[in-house]
């Protein structure tokens, strides 16, 4: 059997080392440069960032047995540690009571508290609406906090009025259901040292499963055992169009102008809208235009620190809107060795939309911004920025609006025909999933398309103990 896997993410490479390892010949296309996509990581003068902090988290043994068989002594284990800068100060989480006193106030509390304890009270009587995340939210916290926190900061980082947003946007990322499930876990977490493993994202974890020197690391394992194993892996070729005939896909074309054929399956982890586009071609316009999934972008800051640590976490949430930035990252708290000893590193993350005034402005304003916020919060002196990089990225995050799933579903329907076609991954299914999750799904495909199976469509839910896929 061959194989063809488009992109060279953790999705596609996974995918196609177990395709190769299940007796498959296979070739791998990426688009950039080199293979990793938003699993890649940026070196400069002996500092490391990743593009944002990447956990791999899960019970699974199947998963586990794969990433310990594949990375070896490089899989270390990463004390977690995360807070939450609301209102002035810096905030541990799991939130302290001391703390979240003295940031929100004992009467904004109190205030918070009995419109939880109302909205409990109601929704024993009638049933939420839950019609988009901020329904969700409200129902659930109350006002008081969807206007404090929830709100402000998912505009923050998507772009969109919350009251657009589909609710999994809130029920797959909040991993409370209300706010005295969120303070009985977080209360077991802080006192009876008892994780949070039921949500497929929870913070109340204390630790996660890393690559040492970057999560660069894991996407190099994937790729060297696929050079190991004779696969092929061609980078800088971009798909412009799938020629196809009596259903199957029958050959690819790539923007250098070179094209491949004669392949009995071919998996695509590249962004579902830009797959329907290179198969339909003039016939997706009004597809596409009609059922829009729109990505946001990130702008990456990665700044070079000279001093040993900014914070004591490994990474920090911004949700008041005057700081330009919605995160960062400080890595060599995950691994010392990705800075030069007695320094750090911060990679810091602005949600935008590609060609918006952001997105659009010089890497020296870019610069600027990040500094002048950072030194304005106290956290840095200017002396101490030796230099800053800074990366763009246009398909970050999936923007899930309200009716996103439907949308989805008709772009996939569009490319059903094509039975030796199979679209996975966080930008091929448009699914706001974590890396751990994407590994796991390519694992579980595979031996499908080994088996010969067609018209194959991925609905598994991710979970601690796996995710599960079905003919369509």
């Amino acid at each position: 059997m061959r194989v063809a896997v488009l992109g060279g993410g953790v999705t596609g490479l996974t995918a196609a080392l177990a395709l190769l390892r299940g007796g498959a010949s296979v070739a791998l296309f990426e688009a950039r440069a080199e293979p990793g996509g938003l699993a890649g990581s940026f070196k400069r003068d002996g500092y490391t960032f990743d593009y944002g902090p990447h956990e791999l988290c899960t019970d699974d043994p199947l998963l586990l047995g794969f990433l310990r068989e594949v990375c070896g002594e490089d899989l270390v284990e990463v004390r977690k540690s995360t807070a939450q800068y609301f209102r002035g100060r810096t905030m541990r989480f799991p939130f302290e009571v001391s703390e979240v006193l003295a940031s929100v106030g004992p009467l904004l509390c109190l205030r918070a508290g009995a419109e939880v304890a109302w909205s409990r009270l109601r929704n024993c009587v009638r049933k939420p609406r839950d019609e988009s995340f901020e329904e969700w939210t409200r129902s659930r916290f109350g006002r008081t906090l969807y206007e404090l926190y929830f709100g402000p900061y998912t505009e923050k980082v998507w772009g969109v009025d919350p009251g657009l947003l589909d609710t999994s946007t809130a029920s797959d990322r909040i991993s409370s259901v209300s706010l005295w499930q969120f303070l009985r876990k977080s209360l077991a977490f802080q006192f009876l040292g008892r994780e949070d493993r039921a949500p497929r994202h929870s913070e109340l974890r204390r630790s996660f499963l890393y690559t040492r020197g970057g999560i660069r690391g894991l996407s190099r394992h994937l790729a060297a055992g696929i050079e190991a194993g004779g696969g092929e892996l061609s980078c800088g070729k971009r798909l412009v169009r799938l020629d196809t005939a009596d259903g199957r896909v029958e050959a690819l074309r790539f923007a250098d102008g070179t094209s491949v054929g004669g392949f009995d399956a071919v998996l695509s982890t590249v962004p579902l809208p830009h797959l329907v586009e290179a198969a339909l071609g003039e016939g997706a316009r009004d597809l596409l235009a009609a059922n829009e999934l729109p990505f946001r972008g990130m702008v990456f800051a990665f700044l070079r620190i000279d001093k040993p640590r900014v914070t004591d976490f490994d990474w920090t949430y911004f949700s008041d809107g005057d700081v330009p930035f919605q995160r960062f990252t400080e890595f060599a708290r995950f691994d010392p060795g990705m800075a030069p000893p007695g320094r750090t590193g911060l990679a810091v993350e602005i949600s935008c939309d590609p060609g918006d005034d952001t997105w659009s402005l010089e890497d020296a304003a870019i610069e600027r911004l990040v500094t002048e916020a950072l030194v304005g919060l106290d956290l840095l002196r200017p002396e101490e920025i030796l230099g800053c990089d800074v990366a763009r990225l246009t398909c970050a995050y999936p923007i899930q609006v309200r009716g996103f799933q439907e949308r989805t579903d008709r772009l996939l329907d569009a490319l059903s025909p094509l039975a030796n076609l199979v679209t996975l991954g966080r930008q091929g299914l448009f699914r706001y999933c974590n890396m751990d999750e994407c590994v796991q799904m390519a694992l579980e495909v595979a031996p499908r398309i080994l088996a010969g199976e067609s018209s194959i469509r991925y609905r598994g839910e991710g979970s601690w103990k796996g995710v599960g896929v079905e003919g369509s």
